[in-house]
């Protein structure tokens, strides 16, 4: 009876670490827009969003986050996925399907050879159904077909190892209008579409060579070439980036064990172009330069962290980037860190504002675009510990709080013209304060894991000479997370996971000139609200025989089951090729409630 009413009370309150066959729920619904300036998983280019949002989410374990970075773009953090590890010598195939006409088919295999250990990864995903639940003749899941491959061998020997990287994405989408089809209506009147083609190659080499008991030598190369064709009505957008980086950095640890010196030097060259229609932009950056890390501990409790690049850059001249990093163990089971430093990047304005090219807006650079440069400083603690109150459970609470001040920023601006989407260099204030509170409680027995994790977070600029907060970010952002193993007399019957997504209401651009009289738009968003849910069901805990059904995990999921979607997607719906049209407004998915199941099989 305990158990029904435990599963009872998990169905009706929060739900699912699953993630959907057609989006990251994670980065849509909690990161969100707030990520733009953000390095994702190594990639600062043209091709960071698509990359990052690509990797098929069975394949992450989880996303670690972080503010200090160590090059000339610490500023503006990091956000990595950690994909998960496999058994040497296993492999895993997982097939799923949902009633929106997705078919997702991911393996993954690990061999070892003596010294060298080889990892393969490849992921399709293909969506050819027209799906229009909302009936406003507009797809409400843009049709796809996407191959994703990591390839990752690495060599170890006494002294040296060798990681080794390739990443490939390619892919195509197309959304738009229902009766839109690409190989007649492309670039015509005859129906409104709008999509996608990508290439998207990474070649990556880190080195890493042992010269003293304590010392460390690394050598790092890393290659991205990028190309990416998008169209938008009769509008065609076209991107290509090449980068090179290659980084050598020793690391010196002197005989008292307590003090780590690190010295390195790096070098970047990258081209980036973007072209839409009759806007061209360009910009070839190449910078080199040095930096200095030191490291020291004072007894067992304090750690003092400092970093300092110095750099030359061909566009910005001389750059000067400080980190600075303050741990303490206050006690056993609490920590607490203060940090402070720089960074400097260069916007891709038109890439990463994508979205609102789905509309006749013009586009305006006002002005030769500067690099983006801001300060940040900030403070963390952080609690874990096993309490034993009847029932043993372990409890982990972080608290962050970061300013972010900006002596230049790129500003979009949506606000003083309906009609177009300008840029401009940063003219008043800009500045970010985020607090960030995460708790988990985890139970050894029952198996039961809650996470609560809050961000509230204040963007401000001056945006048409306004201090405002910027458009389409939310200052609330609430995850809500469970996990619970159901045992039902002592049989392992199933693994129950459930997320709960909640932001705030966000600031929407000012066009009520494009609705016409009598139908409104919101100069603010209602919240939004997602609820996720999966079952998994393990055969191997089910069938004692030895059987080769006994490496089948089954699984079954519903996304959004409150069935939340965002009205007025469009405005001007349907006239898509005159000047009031506009379909680059999302706060909400346009992607009602979706099932979907498949198994696992390990092998």
């Amino acid at each position: 009876m305990k158990e029904l009413l435990l599963l009872i009370f998990i169905l009706i309150s929060s739900a699912s670490m699953a993630q959907s066959l057609g989006e990251d729920v994670y980065i849509r619904y909690y990161l969100g827009r707030s990520i733009q300036r953000t390095k994702l998983f190594d990639e600062t280019g043209l091709g960071k969003f698509i990359l990052f949002r690509n990797i098929p989410s069975n394949w992450i374990v989880e996303y670690k986050r972080t503010n200090a970075l160590e090059d000339i773009q610490g500023l503006f953090g990091a956000v990595k996925p950690k994909l998960s590890s496999l058994r040497n010598k296993s492999f895993r195939l997982d097939v799923k399907g949902s009633n929106l006409g997705e078919l997702d088919v991911s393996f993954r295999g690990s061999m070892v050879f003596k010294k060298v250990t080889g990892h393969l990864s490849l992921n399709g995903h293909w969506n050819n159904q027209r799906n229009d639940f909302n009936q406003d003749n507009y797809l409400d899941l843009n049709l796809k077909k996407r191959l994703f491959l990591q390839n990752a061998w690495s060599i170890h020997l006494k002294k040296f190892t060798s990681i080794n990287n390739i990443w490939f994405l390619g892919m195509e989408t197309q959304g738009g209008e229902v009766q839109f089809n690409k190989a007649t209506d492309f670039l015509t009147r005859n129906a409104y579409g709008h999509g996608m083609g990508v290439m998207h190659w990474i070649g990556e080499s880190t080195n890493y060579i042992a010269t003293r008991g304590k010392d460390m030598l690394l050598i790092n190369f890393r290659m991205v070439d990028h190309t990416q064709n998008n169209y938008y009505g009769l509008r065609q957008y076209k991107g290509k980036e090449w980068s090179v980086d290659s980084k050598a950095q020793y690391s010196y640890r002197l005989e008292n064990g307590f003090d780590l010196f690190q010295f390195g030097v790096n070098y970047r060259y990258q081209t980036i172009q973007e072209n839409l229609d009759s806007l061209q932009i360009e910009r070839k950056e190449s910078f080199g330069g040095g930096y200095v890390g030191y490291e020291t501990f004072f007894g067992k409790k304090f750690k003092l962290s400092t970093r300092i690049n110095v750099a030359y850059h061909n566009l910005a001249r001389w750059i000067f980037v400080p980190h600075l990093r303050f741990d303490a163990t206050i006690l056993k089971s609490l920590s607490a860190n203060v940090f402070g430093g720089s960074g400097m990047r260069y916007a891709n304005v038109l890439s990463e504002n994508a979205q609102f090219l789905i509309s006749n807006r013009e586009v305006k650079i006002k002005e030769p675009l500067l690099p983006e440069r801001a300060w940040y400083y900030g403070a963390s603690v952080h609690y874990g510990n096993w309490v034993r109150l009847g029932l043993d459970f372990y409890t982990a609470l972080n608290l962050q709080v970061y300013h972010t001040i900006y002596q230049n920023k790129v500003i979009l601006d949506m606000d003083s013209d309906a009609y177009k989407l300008s840029f401009y260099n940063q003219n008043g204030r800009a500045e970010k304060l985020s607090f960030e509170l995460d708790g988990q409680i985890r139970l050894s027995k029952p198996q039961l894991g809650i996470n609560i994790d809050y961000r509230l977070d204040f963007i401000n600029s001056t945006i048409n000479n306004q201090y405002v907060r910027e458009p389409l970010y939310s200052m609330h952002n609430l995850l809500l997370a469970l996990d619970y193993r159901l045992y039902i007399r002592d049989i392992y019957i199933c693994d129950i996971t459930s997320q709960f997504h909640w932001y705030g209401p966000q600031r929407l651009p000012n066009v009520a000139v494009k609705t016409g009289i009598g139908t409104p738009y919101p100069l603010q968003s209602p919240s939004v609200s997602r609820w996720d849910f999966k079952l998994n069901f393990p055969l191997y805990a089910w069938i004692q025989r030895q059987t080769k059904w006994k490496n089948f995990i089954f699984y079954f999921g519903i996304d959004n089951i409150l069935d939340e979607v965002q009205p007025l997607s469009f405005i001007s719906a349907s006239q898509p090729f005159d000047q009031n049209f506009d379909g680059g407004l999302f706060w909400n998915s346009t992607v009602g409630r979706r099932y979907y199941g498949g198994f696992t099989y390990v092998f």
